[in-house]
């Protein structure tokens, strides 16, 4: 039945030939009819005619309708969703491109060739099936792709290798000192197991313990710590005998006193031979009959091997080699960017052009922050924990940045066409923000808490040191100047500076010393601030050379306008004054001996001002 709107066309259906349930829609003849409101059964005779009115009222439904079908109706309506079925199967197999699919389904083939076809068919959906699964599951299980290159070298870099004698103390040399023994043996792991095993032991009272200072442990501990000639027996060295004081250094661990080879040297060793006997070869004495409280219970020594120059852990890494026993390690060189070392070191983004970049995090919490470089080198190193470095943005530049201590951090820096080098050597120095160009700026902070302030320069060369602690910088606006200052004792601070084409020299030599801002054009301005609470007034001058220095504290000096003139004025005493001067194409000198002398202001035209305070109050 097919509907058109509200029109429904009976459709007459005139069977030619029917099978059981393979009959094909072809074998079906449809001829379909304009009458109207007529309904037509494809089998049986008609019915007769319905009312469309009687049709469409819905409460009016003709119960012929819903009376349940025959069972040759039913066979009917399978026969035919069988027949669609095969159609669409038969059409599917006679236009589809999937090679083998129209060979196992064409008839013109015997029922051999058609089982070999559909057997191929379906091991290579088999196949395709389990290639998608293997894909799939590989995707999800997110994989890190790893690329391992060979690159034959004639010489390798020789590691570092650090051993610790875990007997830390010889009893022979710990001094008889009750306190010191008593603080020695709470520091090992034998107060501990003490403890543990016996419930009813008697710990000392420690009221009664003297206070002892850390560096006096610290000097006890290297006094009994095992000398080198104790320690260190014999050293072979690529099979040649040396002296071990030749080979081994000294270096102080978490582990005590330790003996590292190749530590303080500048250039790693190179060798360019491989085996046993082109490596290092040491007989070692622990000297346990002397061992002393230790903080380990084991005896033996303890072995880290380590890249040259850094810092040995043997808390944390290496291996115990126990006494009576002859070890030997193999060691094979590789070399893998970004790599941390320590648990919980993190790395940010890092998107580069045209860069060589080397990050390494060596301690544990170390972070670094994103890097977006162009045409740069940048090395980052962080050598303790909780350092932490701001973001760089750099053009056309080589910076380099170190952090020694725990807790430094560096501002960020957006440079163009510079040269920046900064260094925090002490813990918690902070420094500002840099954004100059075509210039070089180098800043050092020596001292905890010193802060710089934000530098933005053209064409200049700045250099600012900050020795002390607490020292501040006011920012510096500069064109075309070299500009040089320094703070040497704490609490010192500079004001602002907004110069075009001079050259600008401040220095504050006592704490709470200030300058007042300074805006000149084509001068030379040196001003100097000797002692505290020193004050200069603001100068605004043209075409004119004018110095002043302050000697004492509290000395003030007013503002300057002249023109064209030259001026000198001197106060020797305390609480001197100088009233107003206003002369015209003179030469004034006015001096002022005794306290409260007042000179009138100075308004001169052609002259040359200058003007010293040399004792303290003077204005």
């Amino acid at each position: 039945m097919v509907v058109f709107g509200n029109a429904l066309f009976p459709t007459q259906v005139r069977k030619k030939k029917m099978s059981k349930a393979s009959t094909r829609l072809s074998g079906y003849e449809h001829t379909a009819t304009a009458d109207y409101g007529t309904l037509h059964s494809c089998h049986g005779s008609y019915p007769e005619t319905l009312p469309v009115s009687q049709r469409d009222a819905g409460s009016q439904t003709d119960p012929r309708l819903l009376e349940p079908l025959s069972g040759e109706q039913r066979y009917d309506q399978a026969g035919s969703l069988t027949a669609d079925i095969n159609d669409i199967i038969y059409s599917f197999r006679s236009v589809t491109t999937i090679h083998g699919v129209q060979h196992a389904a064409a008839a013109r083939n015997r029922s051999f060739r058609r089982r070999l076809w559909a057997i191929l068919v379906s091991m290579m959906a088999i196949f395709l099936t389990w290639f998608l699964f293997q894909q799939v599951t590989a995707l999800c299980a997110h994989q890190i792709s790893t690329t391992t290159t060979f690159d034959l070298r004639e010489t390798m870099e020789f590691p570092a290798v650090t051993m610790c004698n875990l007997n830390q103390y010889n009893k022979n040399r710990v001094p008889d000192n009750l306190t010191i023994q008593t603080v020695i043996f709470y520091m090992s792991e034998y107060s501990r197991v003490a403890r543990e095993l016996d419930p009813d032991f008697a710990e000392p009272d420690m009221s009664k313990v003297k206070d002892v200072l850390g560096e006096e442990l610290l000097e006890i501990a290297a006094r009994a710590a095992p000398t080198m000639k104790e320690f260190l027996v014999q050293c072979r060295w690529k099979g040649v005998l040396y002296n071990c004081s030749d080979l081994f250094h000294l270096s102080h661990t978490p582990q005590g006193w330790c003996y590292t080879f190749d530590m303080l040297l500048n250039q790693p060793i190179q060798t360019a031979r491989v085996g046993e006997w082109a490596g290092l070869e040491v007989m070692l004495n622990i000297q346990q009959q002397d061992s002393y409280y230790s903080e380990e219970l084991q005896a033996g020594i303890k072995v880290v091997v380590h890249r040259s120059g850094d810092n040995p852990f043997p808390k944390r890494y290496g291996w115990h080699v126990r006494p009576g026993v002859f070890a030997s390690v193999a060691l094979t060189q590789h070399n893998v960017s970004r790599t941390c070392l320590y648990s919980h070191a993190k790395f940010a983004s890092v998107a580069l052009t045209q860069h060589n970049v080397s990050r390494t995090c060596l301690y544990s919490h170390a972070k670094f922050a994103s890097v977006a470089l162009t045409q740069h080198n940048v090395s980052r190193t962080c050598l303790y924990s909780y350092a932490k470095f701001a973001s760089v943005a750099l053009t056309q530049h080589n910076v380099s940045r170190t952090c020694l201590y725990s807790h430094a951090k560096f501002a960020s820096v957006a440079l163009t066409q510079h040269n920046v080098s900064r260094t925090c050597l002490y813990s918690h120095a902070k420094f500002a923000s840099v954004a100059p160009t075509q210039h070089n700026v180098s800043r050092r902070c020596l001292y905890i808490h010193a802060k710089f302030a934000s530098v933005a320069l053209t064409q200049d060369n700045v250099s600012r040191a900050c020795l002390y602690s607490h020292a501040k910088f006011a920012s510096v606006a500069l064109t075309q100047h070299n500009v040089s200052r320094t703070c040497l004792y704490s609490r010192a601070k500079f004001a602002s500076v907004t110069l075009t084409q001079h050259n600008v020299s401040r220095t504050c030599l006592y704490s709470h010393a200030k300058f007042a801002s300074v805006a000149p054009i084509q001068h030379n301005v040196s001003r100097r601030c000797l002692y505290s609470h020193a004050k200069f007034a603001s100068v605004a001058l043209t075409q004119h050379n004018v110095s002043r220095a302050c000697l004492y504290s509290h000395a003030k000096f007013a503002s300057v306008a002249p023109t064209q003139h030259n001026v000198s004025r001197t106060c020797l005493y305390s609480h001197a004054k100088f009233a107003s001067v206003a002369p015209t194409q003179h030469n004034v000198s006015r001096t002022c001996l005794y306290s409260h002398a007042k000179f009138a202001s100075v308004a001169l035209t052609q002259h040359n001002g200058r003007r010293t305070c040399l004792y303290s109050h003077a204005k």
